[in-house]
């Protein structure tokens, strides 16, 4: 067999929960831009995790091909480092969360740009931005903990075969 004959998918199709956490200060006074003027970050960022919930239904692979949505003419991605939990868990302490970290894989976030400021005005999160088919890109590899540190990683993202 040769390898053009083998498509990855993801390495867990269908998690039982998709949660895109943003915990990057740059990157959120990068997305607060889009919805207006911002004298500064709230506070509450800093203490409380900041989510959406994705859907575990649009998972696809690394090798698949994104058909993005009609009403977008501007479909991006963004590379993002996934962490898949492992275990039941309640109100974690920040010492011993690594202990729930089942492994780490790859995550492409896909977005619809131009739509993004209009509907996330609403003040109702993402919505049709990130909730369409083939939204969440995955893989190819689930890496167990002990195998990498995630603190010391070069991500790369591909598109089309193109380095990013």
């Amino acid at each position: 067999m040769e390898t053009e004959e083998i498509r990855l998918l993801a390495p867990v199709p269908k998690p039982e929960s998709i949660r895109d956490f943003l915990t990057f200060e740059g990157h959120l006074r990068g997305t607060v831009r889009t919805l207006g003027p911002v004298d500064s970050i709230p506070n509450l960022w800093y203490e409380i995790p900041s989510y959406y919930r994705g859907s575990v239904d649009n998972v696809i692979g690394p090798d698949e091909s994104v058909r993005g949505p009609t009403y977008t003419e501007k479909q991006d991605y963004k590379l993002e480092f996934g962490v898949f939990i492992g275990r039941q868990g309640r109100d974690r302490s920040r010492e011993r969360a690594s202990e729930y970290i089942a492994g780490y894989t790859i995550f492409n976030d896909l977005s619809t740009r131009d739509v993004r400021g209009d509907i996330m005005s609403l003040r109702m999160g993402p919505a049709k931005t990130k909730d369409f088919d083939a939204g969440n890109s995955m893989g190819p590899f689930l890496v167990t903990p002990d195998e990498i540190d995630p603190e010391n990683l070069m991500k790369v993202v591909r598109v089309n075969g193109e380095t990013r």
